[in-house]
């Protein structure tokens, strides 16, 4: 179990062309002193760059191992148990002991790592982030806690007690933007026709540089056009998404019908049918079911 720490690694996807960033990574390296026990937190946007940022910090600061990279990928999992999980240990006291060794090995506090996606919408998630990087980080002083999130939502929930530091991972900045990489990005992943329309990429993709990259690698097989349209539906969807959570506070039509006890038979909305007791009634931009 201990060797698990002492061997764990944190790996993020390397670009072959890579854009500087060096504010953000003169950030994110003085945020690993572990000499400060405080918690770490780190958010952005999907695809901003914030995996390999990190990971870059790493290389840097020489931390290559001792890192348990703590993946929560379902509303259902917990920071403290997947930990344990991950390392083999049935009862936290292992997980906690095998820490205190590690530290011993390495000769400086190991690094736990846990990653929210942005999938994972239950708040019970980041709230064992939360009390994960309380009492194993900052009281116990077992581990420097970095937690990296993708959601707003999961980063302005996330509560150490006001003992944490906080750092945003922004789109490319206009500075940023003017580097001659960015030209020579555009270029490897996407051709000339990337770099013709390099303006109107940083618009669509945001200025997130995953984003930027799957966009330019795109215009290999398709038009502009093709990629522009196909970019702005799949934003407008995502909204949409966001107004069905919204109008449900956070559940579908089933489930509310569920909790309040109705017969599984009337639980499913239909569309082509009048039978049961929901019809639709259309509006843009989303549906809005009523009871008959």
């Amino acid at each position: 179990m201990v060797n698990r720490v002492i061997h764990s690694s944190f790996h993020a996807f390397q670009p072959q062309v890579e854009i500087p960033r060096e504010q953000v990574q003169v950030t994110m390296k003085r945020l690993l002193d572990l000499d400060d026990r405080s918690p770490v937190l780190i958010w952005g946007n999907h695809l901003a760059g914030k995996s390999f940022a990190l990971f870059k910090a790493l290389e840097q600061a020489g931390f290559r191992e001792g890192i348990v990279h703590v993946k929560l990928n379902s509303d259902k999992q917990i920071a403290e148990e997947k930990l344990c999980q991950q390392l083999g240990a049935l009862v936290h006291v292992e997980a906690e002991e095998a820490l205190r060794r590690a530290a011993k090995t390495l000769s400086r506090l190991p690094i736990v790592i846990l990653e929210i996606p942005r999938e994972v919408s239950d708040m019970a998630v980041v709230r064992s982030c939360s009390g994960f990087a309380k009492t194993w980080g900052y009281d116990a002083e077992l581990a420097k806690v970095i937690v990296l999130a993708s959601s707003a939502s999961m980063a302005l929930s996330f509560d150490a007690d006001a003992r944490e530091r906080l750092f945003q991972v922004q789109p490319l900045s206009e500075e940023e933007w003017q580097q001659e990489e960015v030209q020579t990005f555009l270029k490897h992943h996407g051709g000339a026709v990337a770099v013709e329309h390099k303006s109107d990429l940083l618009h669509l993709s945001g200025g997130n540089v995953g984003k930027l990259e799957d966009l330019a690698q795109a215009l290999r097989t398709k038009t502009f056009e093709e990629v522009r349209l196909e970019t702005i539906g799949a934003q407008e969807a995502e909204i949409l998404r966001f107004f069905c959570i919204d109008a449900q506070g956070g559940f579908g039509p089933g489930k509310v019908l569920a909790a309040k006890g109705w017969p599984a038979a009337w639980r499913t909305p239909r569309l082509t049918s009048a039978s049961g007791p929901w019809t639709s009634l259309t509006v843009s931009p989303a549906s809005i079911w009523r009871r008959r």
